[in-house]
């Protein structure tokens, strides 16, 4: 009689089943029938000279695969779940690919996939590639989110926002030009061209003003020699901050190095130099962003102080102003949580509180910058200008510019 490798062969067998069940996934489930295969050829090939043989019928096979479920998810370490056609099986809601936990939850999944859909830097095709690949990523945990993942991907035709191009393969060279400390060469996309799928895109030209289209057709495309630092995201938009000689500031003697930016969605045939990029401590303007307590760039710094991401750089203001309660959300939202505000002084309104509205008061440090008033125009209707008394007049300037323009155009 051959000498048994171990003490309980029940024991062997119940440790089977856990690992088969355990490493099964909504993709691939598996049925008693399966399961009791498995764990037959994987005996034999793991002790070759000695192989188990399972007494049990295949309806006693089954009580104990459900024995052994029930008895998994009451440890709280497994979720395994039965398929909805039955014959289908068992899976593991709490999937892993190749042995490690998923990544991503579904809460995490459905955040990523709405900022993927929303930014027009990335084509449609780039985001259905991107999101297929979290599927073996993410903890599916029923048959209603796999359906739910699955038809973001089909349904993913929204092309009114999306750049028509591949912006991956630009991404990919502008990091791998940061990392290795080179500088980049570009040309930028005529916006209005890429807005007509009728015909090819063309770049922007040298010049901006042409007498004629012959003129414009003989021009040479313009070409960006940069430095590139670190790409941030702004208002559903990617950009790549960099540093770009022509902009910089010189009185013919001194010279004051500044930073700007580009959006990736306009940027074309792309080429990584083999020149060094200018350090960034080089750049003068870069002391704007530095946090005293640690001494290093912050990016969060730049995104503030190029509101709405103009890349005009200007002295920044305090403007004081008073705003219904309803509208802190937004402002939290644009400013962040540190936001400090307090409730309005009554003296301080300029009428009565209507329906017992409540009416706050913060001060926002902005740039003294296009837009900085573009923001307040689109925001008028919830908001109040206290001062400075300046900037209150510069905004009503720009108002009444807007409102002659209107009125011109009516008259043509």
């Amino acid at each position: 009689m051959a000498k048994k490798f171990f003490h309980s062969e029940n024991f062997v067998k119940d440790l089977l089943i856990i690992d088969i069940l355990s490493r099964t996934t909504y993709e691939n489930p598996k049925n008693s029938k399966q399961i009791l295969q498995e764990v037959q050829s994987r005996l034999k090939e793991i002790f070759p000279d000695y192989t188990v043989k399972i007494k049990e019928k295949k309806n006693d096979f089954n009580t104990t695969v459900l024995r052994h479920v029930h008895d998994m998810n009451q440890s709280g370490l497994f979720d395994i779940r039965t398929c909805k056609q039955k014959q289908r099986g068992y899976y593991n809601a709490r999937g892993n690919v190749n042995g490690k936990n998923c990544l991503f939850t579904p809460e995490e999944f459905a955040l990523i996939a709405t900022t993927l859909y929303r930014t027009p830097s990335i084509s449609k095709e780039e985001t259905k590639h991107i999101m297929l690949k979290f599927e073996n990523l993410i903890n599916i945990l029923d048959e209603p989110f796999n359906k739910f993942f699955k038809t973001q991907i089909q349904y993913c035709r929204e092309t009114t926002r999306k750049t028509s191009r591949q912006t991956m393969p630009v991404l990919q060279e502008i990091l791998y030009a940061i990392i290795n400390g080179k500088k980049i060469q570009f040309k930028l996309y005529d916006p209005i061209s890429l807005s007509n799928p009728n015909i090819p895109p063309k770049f922007q030209k040298i010049k901006k003003n042409f007498k004629s289209d012959e003129e414009k057709s003989v021009a040479r495309d313009k070409i960006y020699t940069v430095s590139p630092y670190f790409p941030t995201f702004n208002d559903d938009q990617c950009y790549i901050v960099v540093h770009y000689p022509k902009n910089d500031d010189t009185d013919g003697i001194n010279e004051y190095k500044r930073l700007t930016h580009f959006p990736i969605s306009l940027i074309g045939d792309l080429k990584v130099l083999d020149q060094d990029a200018t350090p960034l401590e080089e750049i003068e303007e870069c002391t704007r962003y530095i946090i005293n307590s640690e001494r290093t760039f912050s990016p969060e710094k730049y995104l503030t102080e190029h509101f709405n991401m103009t890349a005009d750089v200007t002295d920044m203001i305090d403007v004081t102003i008073q705003f219904k309660s309803d509208f802190l959300h937004d402002l939290l939202m644009q400013f962040g949580s540190s936001l400090r505000y307090y409730p309005a002084p009554r003296h301080c309104l300029k009428q009565k509180f209507a329906n017992n509205e409540i009416y706050l008061q913060t001060v926002l440090k902005l740039p003294n910058n296009n837009g900085t008033y573009q923001w307040f125009i689109q925001n008028l209707d919830y908001l109040k200008i206290i001062g400075p008394q300046n900037f209150r007049l510069q905004l009503t300037n720009q108002l009444e510019q807007a409102l002659a323009r209107l009125n011109n155009s009516n008259a043509a």
